[in-house]
């Protein structure tokens, strides 16, 4: 039993030190760039703001949303009274 769980625990090991890693500052620095039009609650995208905070129906955190995937969903539609719909 030892013995397999040497070879599992290595095994493991072995694994981790295959996957490429990406260091932490280039990570948020292009996470940074990204430019982000609006925040949304994941379970209401109706709710819209310009920056972090909680959704006013759910309190959750809200999201980030990146031009670039505001792009490719192309699903928004304005309402008339200045506010956007997305589906």
């Amino acid at each position: 039993m030892r013995r397999i769980l040497l070879i599992v625990l290595a095994a493991g090991l072995a694994l981790t030190a295959l996957i490429p890693s990406v260091p932490a500052g280039r990570a948020q620095s292009e996470e940074q760039s990204r430019e982000v039009p609006y925040w949304t609650c994941g379970m209401h995208p109706s709710v819209k703001q310009d920056g972090e905070g909680k959704c006013p129906i759910c309190n959750m955190d809200l999201v980030p949303v990146y031009a670039e995937a505001e792009k490719e969903a192309g699903h928004t539609e304005e309402t008339g009274d200045g506010r956007e719909i997305s589906y």
